[in-house]
């Protein structure tokens, strides 16, 4: 009857809803009322053991949460003060920082007047040597053409007839 008493199924004591008449039928009825009175204890019984572990689970769970809880609040803590002191590394490295930027700025300011300046130098002089080979190019155009003239004229002189009318074609032609 002990091993009936206990379903592993429900977890709870499977004869006390049995009616008092079952009871009666399996043996007398002094006897039932006795078993439905220790089956009524070991129910309480039951009950109490579970409300206890139920109990002492809640209370493990609150410690586990409280033991974590401050070692969770001294991480967080300890992260903030890492956080604030990196800002504060930043916060004075951007003041260093800033202030080499501007000099930089400044200093590439004053590169690029003066690379201007030499770029002005180098297109005047550009210009200047651009003029002097066009003068260049037209003497020597001219003294070419001097030249042609004269050896043309040379050529005539030297010697008169079907050469010489051909040269002079030609020369009179610009070739």
């Amino acid at each position: 009857l002990k091993s009936l008493y206990r379903s592993p199924v429900c977890g709870h004591a499977p004869f006390s809803r049995v009616p008092h008449a079952m009871f009666q039928f399996l043996g007398s009825g002094a006897d039932a009322a006795q078993l439905q009175e220790a089956l009524a204890a070991r129910d309480a019984e039951i009950a109490d053991l579970q409300a206890q572990v139920q109990a002492l689970q809640d209370a493990d769970q609150r410690d586990f949460l409280n033991d974590n809880s401050d070692q969770l609040a001294s991480i967080i803590r300890t992260k903030n003060q890492v956080i604030q002191t990196l800002q504060e590394q930043l916060q004075a490295e951007g003041k260093d920082g800033l202030a080499q930027a501007l000099d930089s700025a400044a200093v590439s300011a004053a590169e690029v007047q003066r690379l201007h300046g030499v770029v002005s130098e180098l297109t005047q002089q550009l210009k200047a040597q651009e003029v002097e080979l066009q003068r260049a190019r037209a003497e020597r155009d001219a003294s070419a053409q001097t030249a042609r003239a004269s050896a043309v004229v040379a050529v005539d002189a030297a010697a008169p007839g079907p050469v010489a009318a051909s040269a002079a074609a030609s020369a009179a032609s610009g070739g």
